[in-house]
């Protein structure tokens, strides 16, 4: 707060927050020859001068916030397009994440019907000792058959009978081996079949296979 002029005439201004820079006051004051009461009413006029300088204070603090609200208001609409960006970075992860899920379920589903199939191939091998003539291809047979989602061209099949040599590859078949079959001796059917793991078209392990084997006796 600061004064002006001279003489019967001064000027009173408030500086205040921008943007409202200051406000001006023209008043009279006593001459250096004025009564008392001339100086009493001059001291009132600068009390009335320091209270109207308080609540303009006050008045320009209350507007300098409702701005300040507005302002932030008007940014938080301007907000709305975050959770888009937000949600176009979280998608990517996401969406691995999913993929890798439904990859690796897919495998264990796949290995819990490899491990029925052999199983079940097993069975067929031990009974069939006196019917076939191509136990090989009987027990990949019966494995296929067994294990529908699997693709047959992808099954490598080993088959040990007693202590004869054993008879390994895919599409199987040993045709007349039916003689390596004895009563009491065991049997081993095992399969292999790729895990096929893939997240959004990356293997993390191109050659990772997972396999299952059975041991019988022949009746």
């Amino acid at each position: 707060m600061w004064f002006s002029r001279s003489n019967r005439q001064k000027v009173c201004k408030f500086p205040l927050n921008w943007p409202y820079n200051e406000v001006s006051i023209l008043y009279n004051v006593p001459s250096e020859g004025a009564s008392r009461s001339d100086e009493g009413q001059g001291g009132k006029t600068m009390k009335m001068l320091k209270e109207l300088h308080g609540r303009a204070i006050a008045l320009m603090s209350g507007l300098d916030r409702i701005t300040r609200q507005r302002v932030r208001a008007r940014l938080w609409k301007d907000d709305k397009g975050n959770a888009i960006v937000e949600f176009a970075l979280v998608l990517v992860p996401l969406m691995l994440f999913i993929t890798g899920i439904f990859s690796f379920g897919m495998a264990m589903m796949n290995y819990e019907s490899l491990t029925h199939a052999v199983a079940q191939g097993a069975q067929t091998l031990v009974t069939s000792r006196t019917s076939t003539l191509n136990p090989c291809a009987d027990t990949l047979a019966s494995i296929e058959s067994a294990a529908p989602t699997l693709a047959p061209g992808s099954i490598t099949l080993t088959i040990t009978m007693g202590t004869n040599s054993a008879h390994s590859g895919t599409n199987l078949t040993c045709s007349g081996a039916q003689s390596e079959l004895s009563q009491g001796e065991s049997v081993t059917v095992a399969a292999t079949y790729p895990c096929n793991i893939s997240v959004a078209g990356y293997t993390p392990s191109p050659t990772c296979n997972m396999s299952a084997s059975v041991t019988e006796y022949e009746f």
